[in-house]
């Protein structure tokens, strides 16, 4: 690994001081600075896409992204099969889920990124680079996830107490899954769009408080762009929201200030609203750790997996009363 490391590293043309391995990549002392080296499991297209969209950003007033370093012209360095980036390392820390003060930068600089995406162009005829238009097919083969394994436990002999729990709780969450699939048709998704699409809009699509590094000046960063793409801004803002309020039991109040933090640098229009509460009523977390542990099991410990799922049904009735406040606020 080391004797690859040095090698790709020189391809960069960029001299080692030292370097340090970490969980998501090598932190790496340079002639020119500190940067994260790692290889990267996307085409050269999509990479060449996500360094336009940051060079493009900087242009338009917001450089504060980990933008990439540049190997004669390309964001990146081929080495046999394999793809490396190397990353400006963006010295700070991550935003913290308890301080209203980053939250509300955070809130603020995502606003502040989405207007800066206007008009981005490049890479648009690529369908991995757009979401537009997908969502309501996306809740759908989620809704077709939670059938699928319905069906596998019910075809077993010994059924676990986390496959009891599951078959318990999963006609009620269905149903809320499919309702979403349902709003966002009624609610002008497709219209909304088709007006959005006319302007080429970003989402980062992973948001959250991992992604967002404040710097030695208190300047709010955004890394991590992998998942970047052409998409309706609200999908980020729901996202961030949800990701800050299921730490609080869903506090509906903490959703308003952040809306109100957005709002000061880009007003969210009442048909983004209605979308946003589609988004809202989804039970992601029942979701994910279905999928977690019925197709993949990174973690082998049952009790691990019953714990959560105990916690991602109470937290039904809680997303539920949250919906019941946001439908009367503004819907």
């Amino acid at each position: 690994m080391i004797n690859r490391l040095d090698e790709v590293i020189k391809r960069f043309g960029l001299k080692i001081k030292k370097y340090t391995f970490l969980n998501f990549g090598i932190l790496v002392d340079t002639d020119e600075g500190n940067f994260i080296f790692k290889k990267i499991n996307l085409s050269e297209s999509r990479i060449l896409f996500l360094h336009g969209v940051k060079e493009y950003l900087a242009r338009r007033g917001f450089p504060y992204t980990d933008r990439y370093f540049l190997n004669k012209g390309k964001p990146y360095v081929k080495y046999k099969d394999d793809i490396y980036v190397m990353i400006k390392l963006i010295n700070g820390k991550k935003c913290s889920y308890f301080n209203d003060i980053e939250i509300k930068k955070a809130s603020r600089t995502l606003g502040r990124f989405h207007n800066a995406s206007k008009g981005y162009t490049e890479g648009k005829e690529f369908q991995e680079n757009s979401n537009l238009g997908k969502w309501p097919k996306i809740f759908l083969d989620r809704c077709d996830d939670f059938i699928y394994i319905k069906n596998l436990i019910n075809m077993k002999t010994n059924k676990t107490y986390i496959d009891k729990l599951f078959l318990e709780n999963v006609e009620r969450i269905y149903n809320m899954s499919m309702e979403c699939a349902k709003q966002l048709q009624k609610n002008k998704y497709f219209e909304v769009v088709e007006n959005e699409g006319k302007y080429n809009f970003l989402c980062h699509n992973n948001y959250n408080f991992n992604n967002v590094i404040i710097d030695n000046n208190h300047i709010c960063n955004i890394i991590n762009f992998d998942y970047c793409k052409f998409e309706l801004r609200c999908f980020d803002l729901a996202s961030f929201i949800m990701s800050n309020i299921i730490r609080f039991n869903w506090d509906f109040d903490r959703a308003l200030k952040i809306l109100e933090w957005y709002n000061d640098v880009r007003l969210i229009s009442k048909d983004e609203l209605k979308i946003m509460a589609c988004i809202f009523q989804f039970p992601y977390e029942f979701w994910r750790l279905a999928n977690c542990y019925y197709y993949e099991r990174y973690i082998s410990c049952d009790l691990y997996y019953y714990i959560n799922f105990k916690r991602a049904v109470k937290n039904i009735d809680l997303q539920n009363k949250f919906l019941e406040k946001y439908y009367k606020e503004f819907i």
